[in-house]
């Protein structure tokens, strides 16, 4: 018996035929660096919460990959407030 291997592209959002599938992988990869900051932070949602100016709920949504909760432009400020906790 063999194997159906299928070949993707690397967009799994243009892989299921979704309108805006370009848009959605760059919103993605944006929520992906955004909740790998927060783990990097070692800080609970409720004091994540107020460092991105939102509910902690909110948080709850972007770490569970709620990914039509947030804008581009949302996830890019919660990068910037991210980064400033490095500093």
């Amino acid at each position: 018996m063999s194997k159906k291997i299928t070949v993707t592209t690397d967009n799994i959002f243009a892989d299921l035929d979704l309108v805006d599938s370009e848009e959605m992988k760059k919103r993605s990869d944006l929520m992906s660096e955004v909740v790998k900051g927060i783990h990097e932070s070692n800080l609970p949602q409720k004091d994540i919460a107020p460092i991105l100016g939102i509910s902690v709920p909110k948080v709850s949504a972007l770490m569970t990959g709620k990914i039509n909760d947030f804008s581009n432009d949302t996830l890019m400020n919660f990068l910037t407030c991210l980064k400033s906790l490095k500093k």
